[in-house]
C-alpha cells in the first residue's frame, strides 16, 4: 500500500506560493521563498512533520458507503465556498419538480424541498441514501447511477448535482442523463471541484468511521471538457461561477499550523469549486 506524506502537500504549496508571487519581486516573492526555505528544514529537522498515512484509493460507490458515517460532521471548506452559490442560484428558480443526481446525504435535497420543489433523488450508495431518507421523509429515494439515471425523459424541471461528476472518467455520459430527463426550458444546477484544484493535488479525502483516512478517486476536467459536454447533449450556459478559497475556508484544516503563510499566500484566491447553471434547449 502507498505511503502518503502529508507535510509533501504543505511544501507543494509553499512552492505555489513563490509561483504566485514571484514577479511581485521584492519582499513579497522574498517572503515566499523564505518560507519555503523554512518548512523544507523543518520537514528535514523534525520527524515528527514526516508521519505517513495509508490513504487507499476507493471508487465511488464503496468510497462512499465508508464516508457516509461522517460526511455531515467534517468541515469541508470547497462545501463552505460552494453552497452559498448554490443557494443562490436556486433562489432564482420557481418551485417544479426536481431530481438531486448524485445526492448522498441529501444536502442539495433539503435546499430544494425549503424551496417548496418536489423533489426525487438518486445515489449509487445505499447507506448516504438512508441517512438521506430518515432526515428528509418528504424526498423520493432511489438507488442508481449518474450515467444510467432510472427516470423517464423529460420529467423534471430542474437537476441538481453536487461535486459528483470528478468522479467519473468521462463527462459526457452523466450530463447526456441529466440533459435526457429535463423537461425542454428547464434548468441543471451542477457543482464539481474546479480543474486548477485538482491540478495542484486536490482531492476527495476523508476519514471514516474508525478514523481511517481514505481517498475516492477523482478525475481532472478541464472547462473546455464541460462545455463540449453540455453542447452535445443540448445544454445552454446560463452562468459559470468559480467561487475561490478565503484563508477562513482552510484555516481549520489539520496542516494549516504548519505554514499558515503557504496557505494565504499559495491558496487564498485560488478557484477551487466549479459551479455551472445550465437550460435545456426547447
Amino acid at each position: 500500500m502507498k505511503k502518503i506524506f502529508p507535510v509533501h502537500y504543505v511544501l507543494g504549496l509553499a512552492g505555489v506560493a513563490l509561483i504566485r508571487n514571484w514577479l511581485a519581486g521584492g519582499d513579497a516573492a522574498g517572503a515566499c521563498a523564505d518560507e519555503l526555505v523554512r518548512v523544507t528544514n523543518a520537514y528535514r529537522e523534525n520527524a515528527a512533520l514526516r508521519f505517513e498515512l495509508d490513504i487507499p484509493d476507493m471508487a465511488a460507490e464503496s468510497g462512499y458507503e465508508l464516508w457516509a458515517d461522517t460526511y455531515d460532521d467534517l468541515h469541508n471548506p470547497l462545501i463552505a465556498i460552494e453552497q452559498p452559490a448554490i443557494e443562490r442560484l436556486l433562489d432564482g428558480i420557481p418551485p417544479g419538480r426536481a431530481l438531486d443526481a448524485a445526492c448522498g446525504t441529501g444536502r442539495y435535497t433539503g435546499c430544494l424541498l425549503r424551496r417548496g420543489h418536489q423533489v426525487s433523488a438518486v445515489d449509487a450508495s445505499a447507506k448516504m441514501l438512508e441517512k438521506a431518507r430518515t432526515s428528509m421523509p418528504d424526498a423520493d429515494f432511489r438507488v442508481g447511477q449518474l450515467e444510467a439515471l432510472p427516470y423517464a425523459n423529460a420529467g423534471f424541471d430542474l437537476v441538481t448535482c453536487g461535486l459528483a461528476l470528478t468522479h467519473l472518467p468521462r463527462l459526457n455520459p452523466a450530463i447526456s442523463e441529466i440533459s435526457r430527463v429535463l423537461k425542454p426550458g428547464g434548468m441543471a444546477i451542477l457543482s464539481d471541484h474546479h480543474p486548477v484544484a485538482g491540478f495542484l493535488g486536490g482531492s476527495a479525502i476523508f476519514q471514516d468511521a474508525d478514523g481511517r483516512y481514505r481517498n475516492v478517486t477523482s478525475y481532472v476536467h478541464n472547462i473546455s471538457e464541460y462545455v463540449s459536454a453540455f453542447r452535445e447533449a443540448g445544454l445552454r450556459v446560463c452562468e459559470c461561477l468559480e467561487p475561490v478559497l478565503s484563508e477562513d475556508a482552510f484555516a481549520r484544516g489539520p496542516l494549516y499550523p504548519i505554514s499558515p503563510e503557504s496557505y494565504r499566500r499559495g491558496a487564498a484566491g485560488m478557484p477551487m469549486a466549479l459551479i455551472w447553471s445550465l437550460q435545456r434547449e426547447a
